[in-house]
């Protein structure tokens, strides 16, 4: 009998399995590529309407500027009589504000040339300079500061504060594009040569003529000028009085951009890369104003250190008011002069005079000779009224009203 031929079938599922792993592996890659897409759309769709909020709020702050400003500024801290009248004015931010066509070429130009070249070019956020900054940062692999516009310089100081997180710079690009819609190159240039720091209590760039050259702003040289305009970037750390050979550095590094962008020619560049720098002879660290009826000043301040140790009246916006009484001691400074005069052939040099109303409140108060205001002999009356922060100073610090802090029961 003969067998039939053994026949092989051919199964078709390793083919069908292999095709079927490459159609999953697809799907997912097709899966995976949309879920992607989707979560980079939905970031760009997130972050885009996170930026057009800020550019909302951008917009309504704008219009607040010059409040703002003002508010920004703290005024000096006063003593005052029962009068209102001021016996004594102390303030750490020495202030010369000046109008924009009173600055001169050679000072705007140094200043561009230290924080922004491309200043009259840019609608408020230079994208070279955004980009020149990740590039480093990439490449570096830190974070780098720079890049910021005079306008976000301005918007910073103005808005932002020294708060240094990426919602801060958001915020400072969006008021930076919405300044530069709202006002011109020109206004917003002015504003931060009135307000940047330069250091040493100045605010503004002919403040910082006055404090470390001694001049007006019409009479600083292209070299002080440079110095000066690169001063904002660390006031505190390479001014010339701290650090003249680093102030002496950034001088010429600004010195060297002016010629690069032609600011200047080459013949006025060899000039003040040479200049000697001429300093005044010290820096106003406080702004003060002479005492009026200094016994009576020196003790209420001695009453305040001794109540208030945490109060710093030269940082400015202090108001303290007092029950001296000026007329009074008008007489009294008089009075005493003539004592001591009358007797000074008996050997008097020294005579005291108080004099309090029917409530035991100073209202003249005078030691002549070597009597010191903080004598112990001094009997301690209700002179000093109230110590408050002024509503500018407390916004500054606080962003809240501070309240009164008050001696009298």
């Amino acid at each position: 009998m003969q067998r039939a031929p053994a026949t092989r079938v051919k199964s078709n599922s390793a083919p069908e399995q292999t095709r079927s792993r490459k159609w999953t592996r697809k799907r997912a890659f097709k899966s995976a590529f949309l879920i992607l897409w989707g979560v980079i759309a939905a970031v760009i769709a997130a972050g885009s309407l996170y930026f057009w909020t800020k550019l909302e709020q951008a917009n309504a702050m704008v219009p607040q500027l010059p409040s703002i400003i003002q508010e920004t500024i703290t005024g000096p801290s006063e003593i005052l009589a029962s009068d209102g009248s001021v016996l004594f004015r102390v303030a750490a931010e020495f202030r010369e504000p000046v109008a924009y066509g009173d600055i001169p070429q050679h000072v705007i130009d140094a200043t561009l040339a230290a924080e922004d070249k491309r200043f009259f070019s840019h609608d408020g956020v230079d994208s070279i300079a955004m980009m020149r900054v990740l590039w480093v940062t990439a490449a570096s692999g830190r974070s780098t500061q720079g890049g910021s516009t005079i306008t976000m310089q301005l918007a910073k100081r103005v808005f932002s504060g020294s708060e240094k997180t990426l919602e801060r710079k958001v915020q400072d690009i969006s008021l930076a594009l919405m300044m530069e819609r709202s006002m011109s190159k020109e206004q917003i240039l002015g504003l931060y040569l009135n307000q940047v720091f330069y250091g040493n209590g100045a605010y503004g760039i002919s403040a910082a003529a006055d404090v470390y050259f001694g001049k007006s702003l019409k009479d600083l040289t292209i070299g002080e000028a440079a110095l000066l305009s690169r001063l904002v970037r660390r006031p505190s750390q390479e001014n010339p009085f701290r650090n003249p050979e680093i102030a002496k550095t950034n001088r010429d590094v600004v010195l060297g951009i002016m010629l690069e962008e032609k600011f200047i020619t080459k013949a006025e560049y060899d000039k003040a890369i040479k200049e000697p720098i001429k300093l005044a002879k010290s820096a106003k660290v406080e702004v003060n104003r002479d005492k009026k009826f200094p016994f009576f000043v020196d003790y209420v301040l001695a009453e305040l250190d001794k109540k208030y140790p945490d109060i710093d009246l030269a940082r400015g916006g202090y108001r303290v008011e007092t029950t001296l009484d000026p007329k009074i001691q008008t007489i009294v400074d008089a009075e005493i002069k003539n004592t001591i005069n009358r007797y000074r052939r008996l050997r008097v040099t020294t005579a005291a005079f108080l004099v309090v109303d029917k409530s035991g409140r100073i209202v003249g108060m005078c030691g002549g000779g070597t009597t010191s205001a903080t004598s112990s002999t001094w009997p301690r009356k209700d002179d000093v009224n109230r110590v408050r922060p002024s509503s500018r100073s407390s916004m500054r610090r606080d962003s809240k009203p501070v309240p009164s802090v008050r001696t009298a029961p």
